[in-house]
């Protein structure tokens, strides 16, 4: 992809501004914020109160990183288990709601619930028409995506900023891979938002019924993936069979919507990784070490805490994601904003971590030995335990049909990938191939591990 020749600013004051003033501003909007959840919010006002924090008293950003305890997730389940259904952390009155977003509930220790006013809203379907004007949507373009629209965050956020910005929203969630295309052909849609697993599967399908997005997709201005990290060689096998450039962001329900994302670069500078810029004059994130709370330096990983600058109801302050980020400095993109960056393509989960044979492993460390191979379609991986108490890894692993092999050949590339696999992670992973029917399709998120030790030891212990 060439380099981009222009800029877009969605608000040139604020994304000229030197890095300085967006510091302060930060710092003015905190002030106001943690002053008013002390008058006016009783979940925070007794937090603050335990940790003897006076808003009024704030004098820079570092001192609120230092005062100003965490709060997580068991923290916000609890309030709305002894206040129904919202917990006094919503903190307005019921009628004045204009929405309601719930978590996933992926983690599988419950489901968060966060009202939010008109104003709310408004500011949720801000963010993403920042990141759409940024790629050059306008007025008018056609925006495919296949998030559902239901009560999570991503969904109604984005429905709402595409009727704001006058795009054109055409919903897909639910409709099966093939149809999606022939949809695409129809309609030629100036934008794509997919999961990054989905971009897989769908690119697969286009390449075995013929689809060709530089003939089918005239239109196309960027394809955005999320929801999970990515090796490099992917991102560029997306970018150039869809001949667009790829595109990312990053959110949450507790931002409400989503608040990170690329700019003109993409996802890839040079071959390298490129950079997601987050919102700083709606939120004041920190990225800091999850054993120590202190905060990681430039280039290092950690943990993304994040705090909504503008939020009336159910606001955030301090949450700890559990989701690991690569940070660096407002500078490290050639674009010039002086927003913070998290590197993209390089987002997982702390909670997603296995321990394995005394390792630590993330999935996402496999995604980068698996799909670095333009021959892998799909995986699914399994830890247990035998009955003489070893831990085995299995890796079950789907070959695309454009790439046909020799099974000799297959052989050989399976045993090439498990042994980067035990160079990458420290940990011996058998390989073995599968039939795709075998795998699941993502659409959403992929859930590609299952850890069935505790079912051994159980059976051991018997």
């Amino acid at each position: 992809m060439i380099e981009p020749t222009t800029l877009r600013y969605f608000n040139p004051k604020l994304e000229r501004a030197s890095r300085k003033e967006i510091l302060g501003l930060q710092l003015d909007k905190l002030r106001y914020q943690l002053g008013y959840l002390y008058q006016k919010n009783r979940f925070y006002r007794r937090l603050f109160e335990a940790a003897k924090f006076e808003p009024e008293k704030l004098r820079s950003l570092q001192e609120f990183s230092e005062k100003v305890p965490f709060v997580q997730k068991e923290d916000f389940l609890k309030d709305q288990d002894e206040t129904p259904p919202y917990g006094e952390r919503l903190g307005i009155p019921p009628e004045k709601l204009s929405q309601i977003h719930l978590t996933s509930g992926t983690s599988g220790v419950g489901r968060e619930i966060y009202g939010l006013t008109r104003r709310d809203v408004e500011g949720a379907g801000l963010t993403w028409m920042n990141h759409w004007h940024w790629i050059g949507l306008t007025k008018g373009d056609i925006a495919l995506s296949v998030q559902p629209v239901t009560n999570l965050a991503a969904g109604l956020s984005s429905f709402h900023g595409m009727n704001k910005m006058g795009l054109v929203p055409f919903q897909t969630f639910g409709v099966d891979s093939e149809t999606k295309l022939q949809l695409m052909k129809r309609f030629r849609p100036h934008f794509l938002t997919l999961t990054t697993a989905y971009a897989l599967r769908l690119t697969l399908l286009a390449q075995q019924t013929g689809f060709v997005p530089q003939r089918d997709l005239p239109n196309l201005k960027g394809l955005c993936i999320a929801g999970e990290s990515y090796p490099i060689p992917l991102a560029r096998d997306l970018e150039e069979f869809w001949n667009t450039r790829i595109h990312e962001f990053y959110g949450s329900t507790q931002g409400g919507t989503i608040f990170a994302f690329t700019c003109e670069y993409g996802v890839l500078r040079h071959g390298e990784r490129g950079c997601m810029h987050l919102l700083d004059p709606y939120y004041y994130t920190e990225v800091i070490d999850p054993e120590t709370l202190k905060p990681v330096g430039p280039g290092e990983e950690g943990e993304a805490v994040v705090t909504v600058l503008y939020r009336e109801a159910s606001p955030v302050v301090r949450f700890r994601t559990h989701d690991k980020v690569r940070y660096y400095p407002y500078n490290h993109c050639p674009c010039g904003r002086p927003y913070s960056i998290w590197e993209a393509g390089n987002v997982s989960r702390y909670d997603d971590m296995m321990k394995i044979k005394g390792t630590n492993v993330w999935p996402s460390m496999v995604d980068g030995v698996l799909f670095s191979r333009p021959e892998a379609d799909e995986y699914a991986g399994q830890v247990w335990i035998d009955a003489q108490g070893r831990e085995h890894v299995l890796i079950r692993l789907a070959f695309k049909d454009s790439h046909p092999r020799s099974a000799e050949e297959k052989e050989r590339l399976m045993a090439e990938l498990s042994r980067e696999l035990l160079r990458q992670t420290g940990v011996t992973m058998a390989v073995k191939e599968v039939p795709r029917n075998e795998l699941p399709i993502y659409e959403f998120k992929a859930r590609r591990w299952t850890d069935e030790r505790k079912k051994g030891l159980e059976r051991k212990a018997g």
